[in-house]
């Protein structure tokens, strides 16, 4: 493929000299740049998420209600990312980053009427989140696959630390300012403030400098009519490189037990907490989350990336096991502090092979790939997680109930024991994935590659 070859900032770093006495990062003003701007936009996204999350639950009481929002946020990432993906690869990220910042603007602005005019709804959530997430999803795909334009690679794992900080930093704040806020101000003045993040975060891209780096007119034209296919645009970069397919695919079964995880958490803790002593508890997680992004910079950036991403979903697998096992409280509280502490981690190593082993200029179909499948799995679990757990299992682990009898003495009866057994079926599951791959000897040719990239460096 006949490539432009402008040269990027980035580029013209990996050639100068290196001085290890200072951050490197300093000497990448746009990624700073860009890098802040996104950290506010991130903060005003998770906020509104979060107090809408705790919202429509009060409101419904509804496990399918509550994973229906989340199906609605995921459908639009299923049909956009593979052309997402060409469109990141083809046009300037910049531009497609502001535009999207522009829509999410406009769309939050529509909910924030409806909430100053006492019309907000779930259906009315339920009818946006989709327009919402289309813009967000892409906007995600242009984002990661322009870091590789704005540092060297050598600093790639660095950089992802710095995105992986800026959301778990924001999830350390969120949940009691949200919590607070939405008991106070209501949810309409909570969308109203994430609406100013969204301009502020448009403001810093303005201001910043992303080269294009596109395909030749020719290439262009003759590619041009297959940019909606699916097989030929995205499946095709990946078949090209079998690691990369068995990366993604083990990424997305990750994707589909912590998606089963995420959705039903919080309903399992509001069973029998209140909203305030969840928002400790998530706030306790961002924090850990943000100690576990700082290390994943430095930890990403060895040699041995694949033993580490190894035992950071070790170690999510025993955290899943245990937390729906327990249900003291400080015993959840500690579990969630060490899932939350590696989930930055195995995010920021995965990441950073993925931006080693492809070039710049396919990374946009890359991450569209690994966007697209993660939403398949993560579609799967919010989908089949509430079902299940409200239609079979916590009817089950009831006292008397058909499980009670059988799992009772170990995880307990009662409400949101069959979200526990959700939990300890996740992580049953975890430990089954790592030791069918690592007797394939996916890990092992993973880590053959990376280290033939290092002895070329």
């Amino acid at each position: 493929m006949e490539i432009k070859q402008t040269a990027t900032q980035a580029e013209l770093l990996d050639a100068q000299p290196r001085n290890e006495s200072v951050d490197e990062l300093k000497q990448c003003p746009d990624f700073l740049r860009i890098w802040k701007g996104q950290a506010i936009s991130v903060f005003g996204s998770q906020m509104v998420a979060f107090a809408f999350s705790i919202w429509v639950y009060q409101q419904t009481q509804s496990l399918l209600q509550f994973g229906g929002i989340i199906v609605a946020q995921l459908l639009p990432t299923l049909f956009l990312a593979p052309v997402a993906g060409v469109l990141c690869d083809r046009f300037s990220r910049r531009n497609i980053m502001m535009g999207c910042q522009f829509a999410l603007t406009l769309a939050s602005a529509v909910l924030c009427v409806l909430a100053f005019r006492n019309e907000l709804n779930v259906t009315a959530i339920m009818m946006m989140s989709p327009i919402i997430s289309s813009f967000g999803s892409v906007h995600q795909i242009a984002y990661t696959a322009s870091i590789s334009q704005l540092v060297p690679k050598n600093l790639y794992a660095k950089a992802n630390g710095y995105v992986q900080s800026s959301i778990h930093f924001s999830a350390v704040l969120i949940p009691l300012i949200a919590v607070g806020l939405l008991e106070t101000i209501g949810i309409a003045l909570i969308i109203l403030a994430s609406i100013a993040t969204y301009l502020l975060s448009t403001l810093t891209l303005v201001f910043s400098t992303l080269p294009y780096r596109g395909e030749s007119s020719q290439v262009a034209t003759q590619e041009k009519a297959a940019i909606f296919n699916l097989r030929s645009e995205v499946l095709g970069v990946l078949f090209k490189d079998k690691n990369v397919l068995i990366l993604i695919t083990f990424l997305s079964l990750i994707s589909f037990l912590n998606g089963v995880v995420m959705v039903l958490f919080r309903p399992m803790i509001l069973t029998t907490m209140s909203s305030i002593a969840l928002g400790w508890i998530v706030t306790l997680a961002g924090f850990a989350g943000l100690m576990g992004a700082l290390m994943a910079g430095k930890l990403a950036a060895r040699n041995n990336r694949i033993q580490v991403l190894f035992v950071a979903t070790v170690t999510s697998g025993i955290t899943m096991v245990l937390c729906g096992a327990l249900t003291n409280a400080w015993g959840i509280a500690i579990l969630v502090f060490i899932y939350s502490l590696f989930a930055p981690i195995g995010t920021v190593v995965a990441q950073t092979i993925l931006q080693t082993i492809t070039v710049p200029e396919v990374q946009g179909r890359v991450f569209a790939a690994r966007a697209f499948f993660a939403t398949v799995a993560m579609l799967f679990a919010v989908t089949l997680a509430p079902v299940g757990a409200e239609l079979f299992l916590e009817p089950s682990m009831m006292p008397g109930g058909m499980l009670a009898n059988l799992l009772g003495d170990v995880i307990g009866t009662g409400p949101g024991r069959g979200m526990g057994l959700v939990f300890v079926l996740c992580g049953l599951t975890m430990f089954s994935i790592i030791a069918i791959l690592s007797a394939m000897g996916a890990f092992r040719r993973l880590q053959s590659q990376m280290s033939q990239h290092f002895e070329n460096k």
